[in-house]
C-alpha cells in the first residue's frame, strides 16, 4: 500500500502527468459523446522522461513513492493515448 506521504501532493511531476491524462480523458469523452468534437489528444514527453531527469530542473526530488505513483501513471498515460486512435480522436505526431 502506498503510505500517506505529505510531499506526494507538492511534487511538480504529479500535477503535470494529472493534468495531461486528465486532459486526454475528456477529450476521449468529448469525441464519443460528439463525433463532430474538436478536442485532440495532448501529446508530450513520456511520464517516464520525468523519472529519469528528475523532472523541471531546480525542483526537489520527492523519493520513492512518487516515483512509483508516476510509473503508474505513465501507465495510465499510455493507455489513455492507445485508445484515440481506435475511436478516432486525432493525435498529434511528436515534434522533434
Amino acid at each position: 500500500l502506498l503510505p500517506t506521504h505529505p510531499s506526494i501532493a507538492a511534487d511538480p511531476r504529479l500535477r503535470q502527468a494529472c493534468r495531461r491524462i486528465t486532459h486526454n480523458i475528456a477529450a476521449l469523452t468529448a469525441h464519443v459523446a460528439d463525433e463532430q468534437a474538436t478536442a485532440q489528444i495532448e501529446t508530450g514527453p513520456s511520464i517516464a522522461s520525468m523519472l529519469e531527469s528528475g523532472g523541471t530542473p531546480g525542483t526537489p526530488r520527492y523519493g520513492r513513492i512518487t516515483d512509483r505513483v508516476l510509473r503508474h501513471l505513465q501507465r495510465l498515460d499510455e493507455s489513455v493515448v492507445g485508445l484515440a486512435r481506435p475511436l478516432g480522436v486525432p493525435v498529434p505526431t511528436p515534434k522533434r
